[in-house]
This record gives structure tokens, sequence and C-alpha cells, in this order.
């Protein structure tokens, strides 16, 4: 009994350590976009550059739109991407309600249950990304969200068979 309860006296305060540091770390592996975003942006500004990664610009059929990019790590792999160089891609239609092209690189998946609008940008299987013009429900990592865009023209636009579309960092 007496081995026993030196047993318990001496486990039990590394026991009680131990699951404190692990909470500890565990509140520091949480972290926002914001926080991302913000740092990115302080070490692009250290380096001369200046780039708002929260919002990225698209280019379909040569006219310019925004786009204001969601909270997860597929949207800031991309931004980040694109700080390196622009993304051209032709996007073909599929289903009437998307237009979906080849990423050149795989990107981190956030996938969620979700219902689409129109001028929702999408990431698929990680390697493909999409642009909305009409409604569908289904598991995907959404990028972000294009923005002040004349929905008419818009719609017009995404109905051709096939778009050219460029996605870049808008330099300030």
């Amino acid at each position: 009994m007496k081995k026993f309860l030196l047993f318990v006296i001496l486990i039990l305060p590394f026991a009680m350590l131990a699951a404190c540091e692990r909470t500890e770390s565990d509140n520091t592996k949480e972290e926002t976009s914001e926080t991302r975003y913000s740092e990115r942006n302080n070490e692009t500004e250290n380096s001369g550059e200046d780039y708002d990664l929260a919002k990225i610009g698209v280019e379909i059929n040569g006219e310019l739109f925004t786009i204001e990019m969601e909270d997860n790590s597929s949207a800031d792999a991309l931004a980040e991407k694109l700080v390196e160089a622009d993304l051209n891609l032709k996007l073909s239609e599929y289903g009437g309600f998307e237009k979906v092209g080849d990423l050149p690189w795989t990107l981190e998946r956030n996938d969620e249950n979700i219902t689409t609008s129109p001028g929702d940008v999408i990431l698929y299987q990680g390697n493909k990304i999409t642009i909305y013009y009409a409604e569908n429900t289904w598991d995907f990592t959404k990028l972000g969200k294009i923005v002040g865009a004349d929905e008419d023209r818009f719609k017009q636009l995404m109905t051709l068979d096939e778009i050219e579309v460029r996605f870049f960092i808008d330099d300030k």
C-alpha cells in the first residue's frame, strides 16, 4: 500500500503538469486568418512591397473584379501563391451553374457543406478552381466572393462556353 501511495504522489504532479502544457500549446496554435493576413502584410511591408491579401483581383475576359477572400487556410495559400505570380486559366462550363479550371498546384482543403451563390470562388477537390454564377449545394472550400459586380453583366460573362481568367494581387 505504501508503494502505491508513493507511486501516486510521485506520478500525479507530472500528470498534472503534462495536462497543463498540452492546454497551453493548444491555445498558442489558435490563429485567425486576420492574424495571418496581418503578419503577411507586415512581412511584405518590410520587404518594400505592400499588398492587401484579404482582397485579390480577378480579370474575366478583360473585365476587372475584386474577390473578398474567405477566412481559411486555403484562401491564405491561394493569396500567397498569387504574391509570387499571377494565375492565368481557362475555365470551362460545367453543369449550367459554374465555370471550372485546373490549378497548377494543390491547395489544402477546408470543405464544408455549402450552397453557392453567384460570384462565389470555390476550391474543388483541392486542385480545381470554380466561379459560380448560380446556386449549387455540395462539400466545397470557399475561397472568396466576387464583390461589386453588375449582376447582369457578370451572368452574361459567365454564360460563355469558356472564359479566360487572371487571378492577381492588386498592388497598392
